[in-house]
């Protein structure tokens, strides 16, 4: 199941009045979405251990999909939802795939 599947589903079974985000931005410290209705919230790298351990141009990568309902991070193989994000959620990845990921990018020459 790819993660358009995965958030199509989540859009199907979601409240239809979910704040979505309209752009996205990136600094030093972390990355910042302006929401639908005209706020901005910025959220740290730490809320994923892949953004934590990014390059900055890895981290920049990052765009909005599904109409503003998520944020993808093709390079690192990332996909935070902007309601969850909202509502206070971080990555749930476990330590072992972080482990196995970074395994994997270590092995790719650069």
């Amino acid at each position: 199941m790819t993660i358009e599947n995965r958030i199509d589903g989540s859009l199907n079974e979601g409240d239809a009045d979910e704040i979505l985000a309209r752009r996205i931005t990136f600094d030093d410290d972390g990355f910042t979405l302006e929401l639908e209705d005209g706020r901005r919230q910025t959220f740290p790298y730490r809320v994923s251990p892949r953004l934590t351990l990014a390059t900055m141009a890895e981290r920049r990568s990052g765009a909005l999909i599904m109409a503003g309902y998520g944020i993808e991070w093709e390079v690192l193989d990332e996909h935070l939802s902007v309601p969850g994000l909202l509502a206070g959620k971080t990555s749930n990845e476990s330590w072992t795939s972080v482990q196995k990921w970074l395994a994997g990018r270590e092995a790719v020459p650069a």
